[in-house]
């Protein structure tokens, strides 16, 4: 007599946190806010971060961004400085700076620099990103923000 073991998928959802590849990551993930109005190019970052085992919502615009970052605590948020509604993110970060929120901010329009340094300054931005990016870059540049920058609105940018 033979015995038949049966294999149970275990969904996503209810994997262990910074579950990957069957291992289970020793430091805690971050729960992150990416925003971009190009509905591709957001979902490639939500799903690079969430191969990582980071906990990632999404939003198109400011306006859902502020309504998500006041629903919940956020480590980190990586956004598109060309969004809708940018000005409605950049008051509710500067005004709730105590929630110590991280920022990276990103854009594809960088051929006019100090313009994307100084919208990335009032985001309040500790790093950008230049796209296009790899998602090692993306990876890289997240991990480092989470481990080393402070949420200070004063820091400088690299």
């Amino acid at each position: 007599m033979r015995h038949v073991t049966q294999v149970r998928r275990v969904p996503l959802a209810s994997r262990p946190r910074g579950w990957q590849k069957g291992r289970c990551s020793a430091q805690p993930m971050a729960k992150i806010l990416v925003l971009d109005d190009e509905p591709v190019f957001l979902k490639l970052i939500a799903i690079m971060l969430g191969r990582e085992g980071h906990r990632v919502s999404t939003a198109g615009n400011g306006r859902d961004a502020v309504l998500l970052l006041d629903a919940g605590q956020f480590d980190l948020v990586v956004t598109d400085i060309q969004i809708p509604r940018r000005e409605d993110l950049e008051s509710h970060l500067k005004h709730n700076r105590a929630k110590d929120v991280l920022v990276i901010a990103m854009s594809g329009l960088c051929d006019q620099s100090s313009e994307f340094v100084q919208a990335a300054s009032h985001l309040g931005a500790c790093r950008t990103l230049e796209k296009p990016f790899s998602g090692a870059q993306l990876i890289q540049v997240t991990q480092d923000v989470l481990e080393n920058c402070p949420p200070d609105p004063t820091a400088k940018l690299n």
